[in-house]
């Protein structure tokens, strides 16, 4: 069986660095606005435990969000982690997690701003809700060095994030909420 979630988080990577040169020249007003490119690295801390979890590597996650209006935008992410299950009276074994799917977000910067006593610096913060949708694709790996599919399960949830631009272009990200991975998510974000 083919691998399409890796071809798809290459697919994204690709994308993502064609349409970054395309729009790499434009002048930007704010941290968020429309026909902006956004994109995100980011690695989750906050993981979902379960009772035989033994050990997880670094899960590693990228997306794509695109400016659709002033305060909404529409992307695409992807991503892997890896687990060791220990299950009682069985010897560990690891399991790959690939994640793929869409997400929509609502950009609420300059509503917190006009409608409330918080006041924040537009240029700089892009504060979000997001709800998303996709797959997880589990894949045993097992002695031989081949792998079995275990499963393939549709899910969906919501989260609050921000984003603080620190350079021009580059900035840091924090989410908290029900991700594809766990309840917090940190990396670096970049816009086009």
């Amino acid at each position: 069986m083919a691998r399409p979630p890796i071809k798809l988080l290459f697919f994204l990577v690709l994308v993502c660095t064609n349409l970054t040169s395309i729009n790499a020249q434009r002048r930007l007003t704010y941290a968020f606005e429309k026909n902006i490119i956004l994109l995100d690295f980011s690695t989750s801390l906050g993981l979902y435990k379960e009772r035989d979890f033994v050990s997880q590597r670094i899960p590693i996650f990228v997306a794509a969000d695109f400016g659709v209006a002033d305060q909404l935008s529409f992307g695409i992410y992807g991503g892997w982690s890896q687990r060791t299950r220990k299950p009682a009276n069985f010897p560990p074994y690891d399991i790959n997690y690939y994640y793929y799917g869409a997400r929509f977000s609502w950009h609420f910067t300059k509503w917190l701003s006009d409608n409330t006593p918080i006041k924040l610096d537009r240029r700089n913060v892009d504060v979000y809700a997001t709800i998303w949708g996709g797959r997880n694709l589990a894949r045993q790996i097992i002695f031989s060095g081949s792998s079995t599919g275990n499963g393939n399960v549709g899910s969906v949830g919501g989260y609050i994030g921000a984003r603080i631009y620190t350079m021009y272009r580059i900035g840091v990200l924090v989410e908290l909420g029900a991700g594809p991975f766990g309840v917090m998510n940190l990396g670096v974000c970049a816009k086009f």
